[in-house]
């Protein structure tokens, strides 16, 4: 809640900046002074390059779109179209445009705030200068009145424009003017008395200028010891944990401008970090995020601690002034023995998770702390300390011990005194991580959250959010703002929940914000702000109604499972294997057979066959340099498996049946680029003995039956396409050179007649070509290309009646239809190693799944690029997957690490 926070006021700091329009006249180059004359309760000075061109790019982007209508946006973009038309007029006025600015934001009572113009003017141009802003005021409001008074022995002048009275003075040669009088007045003061040691730094700063991460939207200086006011002018009462804390005395940050998205990189200064938050992290060197993939989908914020040294970060936070002065007893009451018991196991970081509790009694939270693997963390032991009758409290989910600890001042004795106080603690350790809540009913929510996989790095957005963050972090605040919309509105103070609610239908778009402050090697501090919108890609914005069941084997899994039905009674069965070489068939997640067959199945690649052509099943794949036929009991066909003594690594095979009477050919290909061909008793058949191809192969041999001729297709990657009779000859025509590189499959496109058939094939390059099966090229199509690295794939339906293309480059992955013509973008891709599957069970009931390999998700997408579940499925591999055309629903099974996960679907 406590970025949520932040970013409102950076909205309505936004939101102000509608009178800066007055002060657009007041624009000049920088000169030395500026901090002389700004005020110690200023919060943030912005420092614009062109306020007009600048402002007028904000409100270009759909971020700015959003806002116009918040607040004072409205009212600004109408100054700023009259301020540009006047820049035509006058070439004084355009080069003050030209020139730079600074504005301060300062609070002016318990719900507003106000800016302070601040403007370097040649003294001799300041009457120009009158004339013009007197020109575009009465433009804007007709009459104009005109004024001034003394303070302080300066003159103060002022200007009525309606309503509304803009007060300025002239000090050598600045201008600084306010809405605000007594703003104007605090300035005054502050020239009686600087220079003062509080002043902004408002110096160039040579990193800030060298960060290139999008359009550039100016410098902005923050007071972070000042957030606290910030805040509690917006909310009805502020608890967080960091609004309390002195973070350090200024930050200072470079604005970048995106279509979705406003970031600010910087630098925290250091003149007041020993006393505040940031000195808790003197010892400490920030860690790479080892938890998001347990955040539970009900964090509306997170506050993530770097930690390297825990026992240096518990010795720090005894010894902080915070902590201290008021559990100066602390120590005494603590139960030190087990909180040491717990330190000494966490393994580089602490996250604190607020979850979503509208209709809680009390704030739920949850804290995760990532455990070391020699942890020997007993929490039986540890529930006992405190229980009566030295019984250990515990309460069971399925299989898993909850108990129920009794800490003194609990959290804080690891997050410091300000965090959230347990009543109660109820623990257990999952996946060598320690997960503690204060809340009961919270547990129970986040293992079935946990089960079905519905936490933030499943999700969509959620993922996308946390790519943009630092690897590495000491301080991290992660905030959702649009799906915990609800009670953020809730807790803001009335006049401010008014605003917000009357603005909700542009603030509600904001999706996420983010605050990270990480250590440095000189001890200094970078930091990193975000605010995202809701960028309209991720057309689902609620999970699917899924539900997954698992079954863990404690030994990694390899690949994807093979998912079939059974021929006789339909049962969705699949096979999986671990890493060491087991086999198992799974029946739903229980496990039916293991067999151990000692190597990797080859490719994933398991085809499913009817050996005694009797209605049964059998599984065939290649292992090691075997080949392996097994019954649907887990046992050898007689005479397998098939041991190859004159060939070479296998590298890919397939089954052919010529007539569809069972009469089986297996084919295999070495890393040689032979191919061998078996009868079904294990025969070796010539010509095939083998057949020399001269480059390596795309994909095993094809099969195809046109009328009464058996073709088999076989293409080379360097483009060589061949067309072979059962004898092993050249069909007329044949063997083809396309001309293309090709690392995809190629496609049959079968007609009526072997003459009206045609094979398609695609180069890497997007050259896509049709042959008849005379040889004749028939038809060819260029597809568009991002850049000169985009790469195409052709990718067939799994039954292989039709066909896909799926463009690459970078991260940027798309879907074209068999014409080339664009369907869809997936940006949720973090990089261009994917794979795709693609299946289709009629015109409106398609699934296209497409497997980033880097982060192991796999995104479901429908034919028109809808996401069918924003929340990926976690696998290695291929998924499997049954359509039940009956209701319309599909599950899918998946291997992620040692579990095999079956998901179900509603609907499609």
């Amino acid at each position: 809640m406590r970025q949520k926070k932040y970013i409102i006021g950076a909205i309505a700091g936004i939101a102000c900046l509608a009178t800066v329009v007055l002060l657009y006249r007041f624009l000049s180059p920088q000169k030395p002074g500026i901090n002389d004359l700004v005020p110690n309760n200023t919060m943030a000075i912005y420092q614009p390059e062109n306020i007009v061109k600048e402002l007028g790019d904000f409100y270009e982007k759909p971020l700015g779109s959003r806002l116009s209508a918040f607040g004072g946006n409205k009212k600004m973009k109408e100054w700023l179209v009259m301020l540009d038309s006047m820049v035509s007029d006058s070439y004084f006025l355009n080069s003050l445009i030209k020139g730079k600015l600074w504005m301060g934001l300062t609070q002016t009572s318990s719900k507003e705030f106000d800016f302070t113009y601040y403007l370097n003017v040649p003294q001799v141009d300041q009457p120009k200068l009158a004339k013009h802003f007197y020109e575009l005021a009465q433009r804007k409001y007709g009459k104009v009145d005109t004024g001034h008074y003394e303070f302080n022995k300066t003159r103060i002048n002022e200007i009525t424009l309606g309503k509304d009275k803009f007060t300025y003075l002239m000090h050598d040669d600045f201008l600084v003017g306010s809405f605000a009088s007594f703003l104007i007045e605090d300035v005054v003061r502050k020239i009686n008395d600087s220079p003062t040691t509080n002043a902004f730094n408002l110096e160039p700063n040579d990193r800030l200028a060298s960060i290139d991460n999008g359009q550039s939207f100016g410098i902005l200086a923050v007071r972070l010891n000042k957030l606290d006011e910030l805040i509690g002018s917006f909310f009805i009462e502020s608890d967080d944990l960091l609004s309390k804390y002195e973070l350090a005395s200024l930050a200072k940050m470079n604005l970048m401008l995106g279509d979705y998205r406003l970031m600010a990189f910087g630098e925290v200064e250091q003149s007041k970090i020993d006393d505040g938050l940031l000195s808790l992290f003197e010892k400490q060197s920030p860690t790479v995020p080892r938890s998001y993939s347990y955040i539970p989908i009900s964090s509306k914020k997170v506050i993530r601690y770097g930690i390297s040294d825990f026992e240096a970060w518990v010795e720090a936070l005894q010894d902080h002034n915070l902590y201290s002065t008021s559990h100066s007893e602390m120590k005494m009451t603590l139960e030190m023995d087990s909180v040491l018991d717990i330190s000494s196991s966490v393994d580089g970081e602490l996250m604190l998770c607020h979850l979503e509790s509208i209709k809680a009694e009390v704030p739920e939270y949850a804290v995760i702390v990532p455990l070391k693997k020699e942890s020997t963390l007993n929490l039986e032991t540890l529930s006992m300390k405190k229980s009566e009758d030295s019984t250990s409290l515990v309460t069971y989910f399925d299989d898993l011990a909850v108990y129920q600890l009794s800490f003194d001042n609990f959290p804080s004795v690891f997050l410091g005194e300000l965090s959230p106080q347990f009543d109660q603690t109820f623990s257990f350790v999952y996946d060598n991580r320690l997960f503690l809540f204060n809340n009961l009913k919270s547990v129970s929510r986040y293992l079935d959250e946990l089960k079905g996989e519905n936490v933030w790095t499943q999700s969509v957005k959620h993922n996308q959010f946390l790519k943009e963050q630092y690897k590495s972090s000491s301080l991290r605040v992660l905030a959702e703002i649009k799906n915990s919309w609800q009670s953020n509105i809730n807790s803001l103070n009335k006049d401010w929940k008014d605003v917000i609610q009357k603005n909700e239908k542009s603030l509600r778009e904001l999706q996420f914000a983010s605050l990270d402050i990480s250590k440095t090697n000189n001890g200094a501090f970078d930091l990193q702000t975000l605010l995202l919108l809701d960028n309209g890609i991720f057309k689902q914005d609620k999970p699917a109604n899924r539900k997954t069941s698992y079954k863990r084997f404690g030994k990694k899994l390899v690949g994807g499972p093979f998912a079939f039905k059974h021929p006789k009674d339909g049962k969705e069965l699949a096979v999986v294997q671990t890493e060491e070489g087991a086999v198992h068939l799974m029946d739903g997640n229980k496990k039916v057979w293991s067999k151990n067959v000692s190597s990797t199945i080859l490719n994933d690649n398991i085809e499913l066959i009817d050996y005694f052509n009797q209605g049964s099943a059998q599984l065939a794949f290649v292992a090691g340099n075997s080949f392996h036929i097994l019954d649907l009991n887990g046992k050898d066909l007689k005479g397998f498996p098939l041991k190859f003594q004159h060939v070479s690594t296998i590298s890919d095979f397939s089954v052919i049946d010529y007539d569809g009477l069972k009469n089986y050919r297996f084919s295999f290909i070495d890393q040689n680029n032979d191919i061998w061909l078996y009868d079904k008793k294990g025969k070796l058949l010539a010509p095939w003995n083998p057949k020399h191809m001269s480059s390596p192969i795309v994909e095993s041999m094809r099969h195809v039956r046109v009328g009464d001729k058996d073709c088999f297709l076989v293409l080379e990657k360097t483009g060589l396409l061949h067309l072979y009779n059962r004898r092993g000859w050249e069909y007329k025509g044949f063997p083809i050179k396309t001309g293309l590189e090709i690392d995809s499959k190629l496609f049959f496109d079968r007609g009526n007649t072997f003459n009206t058939s045609q094979i398609i094939v695609l180069g890497k390059r997007g050259h896509l070509k049709k042959y008849d099966m005379k040889g004749e090229l028939k038809d060819e199509i260029f597809l568009y290309k991002k850049s000169k690295k985009t790469e195409f794939s052709l990718i067939p339906e799994q039954k292989f009646r039709t066909y896909i293309i799926v463009s690459k480059d970078g991260n940027e992955v798309s879907v074209l239809d068999a014409d080339g013509k664009m369907m869809f973008e997936a940006p949720q891709m973090s990089s261009s190693d994917v794979s795709t599957q693609y299946f289709r069970f009629s015109e409106h009931q398609q699934i296209i799944m497409i497997n980033d390999k880097k982060q192991s998700f796999s995104y479901m997408y429908d034919f028109k690029g809808n996401l069918i579940d924003f929340l990926p499925l976690s696998s290695v591999g291929n998924v499997g997957l049954f359509f039940h055309r009956k209701n319309n629903t599909f599950s899918t099974c998946y291997n992620f690490n040692d579990k095999f996960n079956i998901s179900n679907f509603d609907n499609l």
